[in-house]
């Protein structure tokens, strides 16, 4: 009799397949760990919008010169032009130029040659400003020319160098003041050789500006000028003054409040697409080995499936986009107390459709497909009544920095700035982490396990089958 041994049995095959089931509780365990990840990943991008809006939108709505912008009109152009910051009083200005600023300046004579023959010191000077320029024998104008311009801001003055005129052109860097001038002192024979001689020694006079504002005699240092919350650009002298207009920039404060109501819309519905996704629970992270069977694109979408869905009626983010609405729908929470208005549809700006999901839109603006053609009753209040408008979207705006600021809070399960537990989700996938590494090892246990079970149950049956043939040979 003869038992047979493991000749032609795929030993490996077997083990593959027992192990397979054993890899069942890795590969869920790993899936769990994707998912964590991909929740991670999604609550950074919703905090990172969020946090966007807070400090460039919300902030900029606390500011006094969001609302605060102003234009200024000059009746002459050709004197000056202008531009109104938000430091400017609404009102008539006068402007007289009676001279303007002009910077000194120096050249020199047509030079000889391009190369110095002659070595020593000279220096350049412009007002209180000098400082010395060492040229050696043999140096080229060019060499000069980088040397005189490497001290420009000790001696207040820029060179240049025409090849075509073989001379130099040095100016002053600023107007300086009433009768200021370039000098050149120093080595003669290096600045004869430079075209500096005597006579040339000494530029022109720097002169400032003089303006007649309001009838009071000013005078600048350039003709770029700041007066009165005005900027001012002087271009000519003038026997008379002109007239500068100021008034309130309605546009520019429209278009302020314009952006910020954009922008609260985009963040509205970013948050509300998110809550409002379709389930996705059939769907579990890919294994790279199912991530094989598939396309790239098949990947992506599976994969963006279930990241639109990760935030599916979240009660963090529906309680921040309640807070949200609540305020700029109805001003809830909002003091409305030192403002004309209490609401936002008193100046115009409204909810159209509950389908939409409380996004607003400022009734009669251009942009708005829904309300083009009515009356622009923001652009009114505006003009009317600026401060109303001013003090109502301030106090909303208080209001939503001080909520975001609270959700933000950290915490011992969340870091400063941050609405969402990250800490607690950093340890969540340390320990996933941890726990796939655990069974990744017991997997290679369990599997020299099997291989050692297999190898001796080999051992034991060729031992029976080497017995059997003893018997055999013994029955004859």
């Amino acid at each position: 009799m003869r038992i047979a041994g493991l000749s032609g049995f795929d030993v490996d095959s077997t083990i593959e397949q027992l192990m397979k089931a054993e890899r069942v509780k890795v590969d869920n365990k790993i899936k769990e760990q994707k998912m964590k990840e991909y929740e991670q990943e999604v609550w950074a991008d919703v905090n990172k919008e969020v946090f966007d809006f807070w400090q460039e939108d919300v902030k900029k709505m606390k500011r006094p010169s969001t609302y605060l912008a102003n234009e200024a009109t000059i009746l002459n152009g050709d004197m000056a032009n202008v531009t109104a910051t938000a430091d400017a009083t609404t009102g008539t200005y006068s402007l007289k130029v009676t001279q303007l600023a002009k910077s000194s300046y120096l050249n020199s004579g047509e030079i000889a040659d391009t190369s110095i023959p002659s070595a020593g010191t000279i220096t350049v000077g412009f007002g209180s400003k000098s400082a010395d320029i060492e040229v050696e024998d043999g140096d080229t104008v060019n060499q000069v020319l980088a040397k005189i311009n490497e001290k420009s801001k000790e001696t207040g003055v820029t060179a240049s160098y025409d090849s075509n005129l073989k001379r130099f052109f040095l100016s002053a860097n600023t107007d300086g003041t009433d009768g200021e001038k370039i000098t050149l002192t120093g080595d003669d024979a290096v600045l004869n050789e430079l075209g500096f001689d005597s006579s040339r020694r000494s530029g022109s006079a720097a002169q400032v500006a003089k303006v007649e504002f309001n009838g009071e005699a000013l005078e600048f240092d350039s003709n770029s000028i700041k007066v009165g919350g005005l900027n001012i650009d002087i271009k000519a002298t003038t026997s008379e003054s002109t007239d500068i207009i100021v008034k309130q920039d309605v546009d520019a404060v429209y278009e302020n409040i314009k952006g910020f109501v954009n922008k609260y819309n985009e963040l509205l519905v970013s948050l509300n697409t998110k809550l409002e996704a379709k389930s996705a629970r059939s769907y579990k992270p890919l294994l790279d080995s199912e991530k094989q069977a598939m396309t790239d694109d098949e990947v992506k979408m599976w994969e963006k499936k279930i990241k639109d869905s990760m935030l599916r009626r979240d009660d963090t983010l529906e309680a921040l986009t309640g807070t949200l609405k609540d305020m700029m729908g109805s001003s809830l929470g909002v003091d409305t107390s030192e403002s004309d208005f209490n609401y936002l549809f008193e100046i115009g700006i409204e909810t159209r459709d509950y389908k939409e999901g409380g996004v607003l839109h400022i009734i009669g603006d251009k942009d708005d497909k829904y309300t083009a053609g009515n009356e622009n009753t923001l652009k009114a209040k505006i003009e009317s009544d600026p401060q109303g408008v001013a003090d109502l979207f301030t106090a909303i705006a208080k209001s939503m920095d001080e909520a975001i600021q609270d959700k933000m809070q950290t915490s011992s399960l969340s870091s400063a700035f941050t609405m969402y537990n990250d800490k607690q989700m950093t340890n969540e996938l340390r320990d996933y982490k941890t726990e796939v590494a655990e069974l990744e090892a017991k997997l290679v246990t369990i599997e020299s396990n099997y291989y050692k079970e297999f190898s001796a149950m080999e051992a034991a049956l060729n031992k029976l089958n080497s017995q059997g043939a003893w018997l055999q040979s013994q029955l004859g």
